[in-house]
């Protein structure tokens, strides 16, 4: 098993623990699929690892015949001092009660070490006006308590709970990696350059790629959505945004993904080289036609149009409201 792309994380937390400051709570930050979940894994071994010179995950490889009791268990989501907070509903939220159950919960001691950890990934999914909740648990935490949050982007977090965190991007591999590691994997050569030259060196998206029709549609329609923008093509876009029909979380998927084009765009211009995005033609076109405040211009529709979404908004208006905005944009 390999760690790609994670020793400023490995490196960062060692430190802190060396010097004893280690830090109550993390915010992992960085795309879908680039391994956020698994560096909060490796925070986690570090953390609780019976080998304190060298925790089991460190490096970028480890052998997994060789972990201690409590990496075992950390890798297989076992760990009793390693909590993932649940997450309910129709959208999947975390909801006032988990929160509230959890800032209570902090103040019980570890089962079977000196400290314990709550994992919440993709912490979009901790509503805005509910984050209060874990201000006063994060801000004077218990001393065996430590909170690590993932998320694709700061802005998922009040500025209130950032300030208490120690924010940390999660890199992709790069593409040669990538390749590597999915053709180690048993995949069709021309299934993983298809993959790797829609999502780069993301693994996970990549292996996402090749496996699930739904992304490779999405892609296609993030791809095909960032082309018509470019173009000012109203026509283009609305169709592109149609092909996900009243599905909410498709939706919110493909925006994301143009988000990710729109942001390659804006690395391109500023002479930025690493590309997250699936459709690298759109983003060359962004970075040469789009001004810096158009970007952020419609950068800010984007991510209003996401939050009409956690906001029950009718799917189809949505999108047609998005593609009115965007076009409006000078």
């Amino acid at each position: 098993m390999k760690l790609y792309a994670k020793e400023n994380i490995s490196e960062a937390v060692s430190g802190m623990l060396k010097k004893d400051c280690l830090s109550h709570g993390f915010l992992l930050t960085g795309s879908v699929g680039s391994g956020r979940k698994t560096a909060a894994k490796l925070i986690a071994s570090h953390i609780l690892c019976e080998h304190k010179e060298k925790p089991c995950l460190s490096g970028d490889e480890f052998d997994e015949n060789r972990l201690c009791r409590h990496c075992k268990r950390i890798i297989s989501g076992t760990h009793p001092d390693v909590i993932y907070p649940e997450r309910s509903g129709k959208s999947m939220l975390y909801s006032k009660e988990t929160l509230q159950n959890v800032a209570a919960d902090a103040y019980v001691m570890p089962n079977d070490c000196d400290k314990k950890l709550y994992i919440f990934s993709d912490s979009e999914k901790i509503a805005k006006e509910n984050q209060g909740v874990l201000l006063k648990i994060i801000e004077e935490p218990p001393e065996h308590c430590c909170f690590i949050f993932t998320a694709q982007s700061r802005e998922a977090l009040l500025p209130t709970m950032i300030s208490r965190l120690i924010c940390m991007s999660v890199a992709c591999p790069s593409e040669e990696e990538c390749f590597a590691e999915l053709t180690a994997s048993g995949f069709a050569e021309n299934d993983v350059m298809a993959a790797v030259d829609a999502f780069h060196g993301n693994i996970g998206m990549c292996r996402s790629f090749i496996e699930t029709a739904e992304i490779r549609e999405n892609a296609a329609a993030a791809s095909d959505f960032s082309m018509s923008l470019t173009g000012s093509d109203e026509y283009g876009m609305l169709k592109a945004l149609a092909s996900v029909g009243e599905n909410r979380e498709r939706l919110r998927s493909v925006i994301l993904l143009c988000v990710d084009i729109l942001r390659d765009g804006l690395a391109l211009r500023t002479g930025g080289g690493c590309l997250s995005g699936c459709c690298k033609q759109a983003s060359e076109k962004i970075a040469s036609l789009f001004s810096y405040q158009k970007i952020t211009a419609a950068h800010d529709c984007f991510r209003s149009t996401l939050e009409y979404l956690d906001a029950n908004a009718n799917v189809p208006a949505a999108a047609a409201a998005l593609t009115a905005e965007l076009i409006s944009v000078k």
